[in-house]
């Protein structure tokens, strides 16, 4: 089966609790929708287990895009020392008030082998993801394409990112799996509390689930 997921929000419990809901086996394939990063004391240990997950892919939001340049920014200055940059304590001290601080605080208690694995792993993670199932094509992202519609890309959008002529169907972690909560009365994101609600749908019968 085909999963995509989101709002993990650094909470590793949460995501053995949502394998274990859908029986997630070696056979199975997940998506994870950004939002994997932030709030949740248990970042560290969840990026290392996604990392070395062989069949969960993960795909890049604005803070998996943010935790990266802070972490990186982070270690740059740990190896050059001197004076920071006003500009990037600026922005750091931003991005630990708005749950970077979890993100942060699990990054330094890794060692530098392991410091260096979350960095490449981020830093790989692509903007977006295709897949077909059930002769069903799919985009997957972690954030809506403005103007995406219809299988009509921007002109902006990566080549590559679309199948053709063939009508796609975006899949948008926040749009489509958060917002939508399995009601369809719509959940703001506001109104939530990071890494104590994941959501995640299975693409072959689009079944909702959300994992508490």
């Amino acid at each position: 089966m085909t999963y995509v997921a989101t709002d993990l929000f650094g909470n590793a419990d949460l995501f053995e609790k949502l394998k274990k809901e859908i029986r997630f086996g070696e056979k199975d394939f997940m998506f994870v929708l950004g939002n994997m990063v932030d709030f949740g004391e248990q970042t560290a240990d969840l990026l290392l287990e996604l990392s070395y997950a062989d069949n969960v892919w993960p795909i890049a939001g604005r803070r998996e895009r943010t935790a990266c340049r802070m972490l990186s920014g982070f270690e740059k200055m740990l190896s050059e020392g001197g004076t920071p940059d006003p500009d990037f304590i600026a922005e750091m001290q931003a991005w630990n008030s708005d749950g970077g601080d979890a993100t942060l605080s699990g990054f330094r208690s890794l060692d530098h082998e392991m410091r260096e694995g979350i960095l490449e792993y981020l830093s790989d993670m692509p903007a977006y993801e295709t897949v077909t199932v059930r002769g069903k094509d799919y985009l997957l992202v972690a954030e809506g394409i403005t103007g995406y519609k219809n299988g009509t890309a921007p002109e902006d959008y990566p080549d590559g990112a679309f199948f053709g002529d063939n009508p796609v169907t975006e899949i948008d972690g926040f749009v489509t799996l958060a917002s939508a909560g399995t009601d369809g009365t719509g959940v703001a994101d506001g109104e939530r509390s990071p890494g104590k609600r994941l959501y995640a749908l299975r693409l072959e019968d689009m079944k909702k689930y959300v994992i508490e």
